[in-house]
């Protein structure tokens, strides 16, 4: 999937948010919505502001991004940022509850926090949790397990250079341009696993926010 369709289902994604916050609303059940976010830095915030009439709902969003932060603005505990760390159920749920706490005049809020790489450890990369709260209820949360990292910070590994001898200056440098336009090619390709992990975090977000909205819930 391209970042450009991905887009396209981001916008869906907040599209059916807001809807079921203005059925909600014209039932007679007005909700305001605060975010937390972490490992998506304002991203979920962002892709909801796109829809029109959002700031009827949306309160706001604290962008929480160093275990620092969540512990001061959230009061997170800050011996569940140790162990079990911040991308943990506790962490979410503790972020979900700290934002809903500061913001009075919302009702529900959506925490995220999670670990998208690249060159993540192996047992946290690609994961996310989400909490939900709502005012009178037990938070909710959920574990994403998003794309494995490609690896590709290792793609400068292994070039060697060839030629005679009479080329070995030569050919170290090609070998060193060859080294660094490879590193150059890593840092792109991490940025883009990164872009679309934290996309792709933003849409299960959304869509881990909205069952949570619906009736049958």
């Amino acid at each position: 999937m391209t970042l450009a369709q991905m887009q396209i289902q981001l916008d869906q994604a907040a599209e059916d948010v807001v809807s079921l916050l203005k059925k909600r609303r014209d039932q007679g059940d007005r909700h305001h919505v605060v975010l937390a976010e972490s490992c998506t830095a304002g991203l979920i915030a962002a892709t909801l502001g796109r829809i029109a009439g959002v700031s009827e709902f949306l309160a706001g969003s604290a962008v929480v991004y160093q275990i620092e932060t969540k512990a001061r603005w959230l009061s997170v505990n800050e011996s569940a940022l140790i162990d079990p760390g911040p991308v943990s159920r506790v962490v979410a749920e503790q972020m979900a509850d700290g934002v809903l706490r500061i913001t009075p005049h919302a009702s529900i809020s959506l925490s995220i926090t999670g670990h998208l790489g690249p060159g993540a450890p192996a047992d946290l990369d690609g994961i996310v949790w989400c909490g939900v709260a709502m005012a009178g209820r037990i938070t909710e949360t959920q574990m994403l397990h998003l794309p494995a990292d490609t690896g590709a910070g290792s793609a400068g590994a292994g070039i060697t250079g060839a030629g005679n001898a009479g080329a070995e200056q030569a050919g170290g440098d090609f070998v060193a341009e060859l080294e660094e336009a490879a590193g150059r090619l890593a840092d792109t390709v991490g940025v883009s696993i990164r872009r679309y992990r934290q996309q792709l975090a933003t849409l299960m977000a959304l869509s881990f926010l909205a069952e949570r909205l619906r009736p049958s819930h």
